[in-house]
């Protein structure tokens, strides 16, 4: 290879020396096949690249590659050029301003964004132009234009996301289908990904009465089908008669009820409610008895009135019948062989026959609708005419048709009938003075009460003992004084047993038919709710016959102080600060036992100044407690006798009843570090006592010849005790940032 050197000295390199420089080396490129243009002052040589021509300029010593102009013009920095400019690396323009005199083509930078000249104005090319695009403003992305839609499967969005049509064969849905926004997941079984996909879609219709509906699936399932004319349908794409149908069962989780319940459907703690009402009250939970067997509230049947159903299945057009010899119900073909055990006759019927019984072939046979009597009397072959009665002829002691005279009292109207009249309807009286009025019973002799009495309602019910019919019957009545000093009164009875009394004052008694109050009861009571006493004085007592006390007294604000003298038990609300239980001896004198109306107990003291307050010592004999114990509490409250001392905790052992001392040494640590690291485990560091004690009596884990910390001073400020080194009774002051083992102790 020819080289020539040529030395040269620059300061600095601009522009139009390189220019220069480069129309020589063109020259010496004429002259030579390959040559080196080095600077003295840096090791930069500019060569010939044989064969292919281009001009390179690079480090000389090492000829390494800088910049290269190929055969075609084209320019490379740090790169094989392949186009009139190719930079292999990042390039960097100077800031500055705009060229007074721009040419198409121009670029220049501000030191902020790059811009390019078109011909006619400046554009900025670091962000997209205002008439589209996406700017990234940081954590937010958005269309630069807020006018701008976005298309996907589409050129032409309508609205701000426009998702486009899909060809019918990708749709995962059986129907023709518009664009969808699908979201798929998946996990991995171990050997393969499986994946899943929700999507959300517009479901073309594909018969012309068919409305379109926007589904959500899951994969090719669609679960959920909203559809134009307003209607949701869940689990089903068949369209919904209603606003919303569900193919399956609804779950309602459990809430607190709502302040307002109107028009709303809700569950609290199982129970189902509507606008405040439960509406599954009445379904049974549970076992199933009697015929039926499994569970509520879906339990199958096992028996009817206690005999046994047959496990066999039925066939088709079959009945349940009884099996006398399987002693159970079967089902059987329904074939009619008796009717209250009498035989019925193989005869076909003919239209319109009725089955009637034949006393001659004594069975039930087919036989023409003609009624021969009514109650054992011969009803008459004359044939009625429109609007006629069936009317008793005394004379010819038969049933004859017979035109109706109607009295004008008695509308009937399909089931009902009513008086037209204005007047009143009497039972057992002829002048009724009510809207409906019962007379008196015509013999005292037939009254269910031994008094004398007037019209009653009577309800009777009865039932079968096997042998015997046994009746009982409810009687409403009005019973007459039968002296001049009782007052008449509303009775209401059980047979001959009058249960409750109803005076014209007003009282009501049940067990007696002479109350004295507005409520009087004769025997046992009991409240299942809530009962008030509103009237002013009003009272509840239950009295005793000994010195007119009372064993229970509930009084209102309103009753004098001396009623309370006597009272064993008072239960009273008198307003501020006043007691709401109160149980006082019968000297009235200290109160044992008071409730307040703030909720505070006391006992021995009218005043509780606290949830439970005691004047006088307290005794808990519960729990067998023994001498020295102390009574304390698990983590729920619940309160046990246990020893005075406390357990040592894990890693510790008893020294004594009073303190437990760590059995490991702990790694050193600062005098400072030691009793933090104590005091955080609940515990604390040694006394020199307490350490020489546990040592002297115990065998300690781990006790090494070294010095360990102790709780005590130095005599020298800012230094701490150490014991141990050599001998149990050695010790000694160190700083307290020196480093030492040391262990913890803990309190019993």
């Amino acid at each position: 290879m020819r080289k020539i050197i040529i030395f040269l000295t620059f300061g600095t390199f601009y522009c139009a020396p390189i220019l220069s420089l480069m129309k020589k080396l063109i020259f010496f490129t004429f002259l030579f096949s390959s040559f080196i243009f080095h600077v003295s002052a840096q090791p930069i040589g500019i060569w010939n690249e044989n064969p292919s021509g281009d001009m390179i300029i690079g480090t000389a010593s090492t000829a390494i590659e800088h910049l290269r102009i190929d055969a075609a013009g084209n320019l490379g920095i740090g790169i094989t050029p392949l186009r009139p400019l190719h930079v292999g690396g990042a390039m960097r323009l100077e800031p500055s301003v705009a060229p007074a005199t721009p040419a198409a083509g121009d670029v220049y930078s501000d030191g902020i964004s790059l811009f390019h000249y078109d011909g006619t104005v400046w554009q900025n090319v670091s962000v997209p132009s205002s008439g589209g695009g996406w700017t990234d403003g940081g954590t937010d992305v958005y269309l630069t234009a807020g006018t701008d839609n976005v298309g996907i499967g589409t050129i032409t969005p309508a609205e701000k996301l426009d998702i486009g049509e899909i060809a019918t064969a990708t749709s995962t849905l059986t129907q023709s289908a518009s664009g969808k926004v699908a979201l798929t997941g998946s996990y991995w079984t171990g050997a393969a990904e499986i994946k899943h996909r929700f999507n959300l879609q517009n479901v073309a219709s594909t018969t012309s009465n068919e409305t379109g509906r926007l589904a959500i699936s899951w994969d090719a399932t669609e679960i959920v089908s909203i559809y134009s004319n307003a209607t949701v349908s869940l689990g089903t794409s068949t369209i919904p008669v209603e606003k919303l149908e569900i193919n399956g069962r609804i779950g309602l989780r459990a809430v607190t009820a709502p302040a307002v319940t109107a028009n709303k459907l809700y569950n609290v703690a199982g129970n189902l409610f509507w606008n405040g009402t439960q509406l599954d009250a009445g379904i049974p939970s549970g076992a199933a008895g009697g015929d039926l067997s499994g569970t509520y509230p879906n339990p199958t049947v096992s028996g009817i009135q206690g005999t046994t159903v047959s496990a066999i299945a039925p066939a088709g057009q079959q009945v349940l019948k009884f099996n006398s010899i399987s002693a159970e119900w079967e089902p059987a073909n329904d074939d009619a062989d008796f009717i209250q055990g009498i035989t019925v006759s193989p005869i076909a019927p003919a239209a319109n026959n009725v089955m009637k019984y034949n006393s001659i072939s004594t069975q039930w046979e087919p036989a023409n609708d003609d009624a021969y009597f009514i109650q054992g009397t011969t009803v008459s072959a004359i044939a009625p005419a429109g609007g006629q009665v069936l009317t008793y002829n005394a004379i010819s002691s038969e049933w004859e048709p017979q035109t109706a005279t109607a009295d004008g009292d008695w509308t009937i109207t399909g089931t009902n009938i009513y008086n037209s009249n204005s007047g009143n309807v009497g039972i057992g009286t002829a002048v009724p003075l009510e809207k409906l009025e019962l007379g008196a019973i015509v013999s005292p002799a037939t009254s269910t009460t031994s008094q004398s009495s007037s019209g009653r309602i009577a309800l009777t019910g009865s039932y079968w003992t096997g042998a015997t019919e046994i009746k009982h019957r409810f009687n409403l009545q009005n019973v007459a004084s039968t002296t001049v000093n009782e007052t008449g009164r509303l009775a209401i009875n059980w047979d001959a047993t009058e249960l409750v009394s109803v005076l014209n004052n007003g009282n009501v008694g049940i067990g007696t038919n002479s109350p004295a109050r507005l409520l009087d009861v004769s025997g046992n009571a009991g409240l299942g709710n809530n009962l008030s006493a509103l009237p002013t004085d009003a009272y509840i007592g239950i009295s005793v016959a000994f010195n007119s006390r009372h064993g229970l007294y509930i009084r209102d604000s309103n009753n004098s102080i001396g009623d309370v003298s006597h009272g064993a038990l008072w239960i009273e609300n008198v307003g501020l600060g006043g007691h709401t239980f109160y149980a006082a001896d019968q000297s009235s004198d200290a109160s044992p036992f008071v409730i307040d109306n703030a909720g505070n107990v006391g006992i021995g003291t009218t005043g509780p100044g606290a949830k439970l307050e005691v004047a006088g010592q307290v005794k808990i004999t519960g729990g067998t407690p023994t001498a020295d114990e102390v009574l304390t509490t698990d983590a729920t409250g619940l309160a046990t006798w246990q020893p005075r001392e406390n357990k040592c905790p894990t890693g510790f052992t008893a020294a004594n009843k009073q303190f437990c001392i760590e059995d490991n040494e702990r790694a050193a640590a600062t005098w400072f570090v030691a009793a933090q690291t104590c005091g955080d485990a609940d515990a604390r560091l040694c006394t020199w006592s307490e350490w020489y004690y546990a040592c002297n009596k115990l065998v300690l884990t781990a006790e090494i010849n070294n010095w360990e910390w102790v709780e005590g001073d130095s005599n020298a400020n800012g230094s701490a005790k150490v014991v141990g080194s050599g001998s149990i009774t050695s010790d000694s002051g160190a700083t307290t940032s020196s480093s030492f083992s040391y262990r913890c102790c803990f309190g019993r």
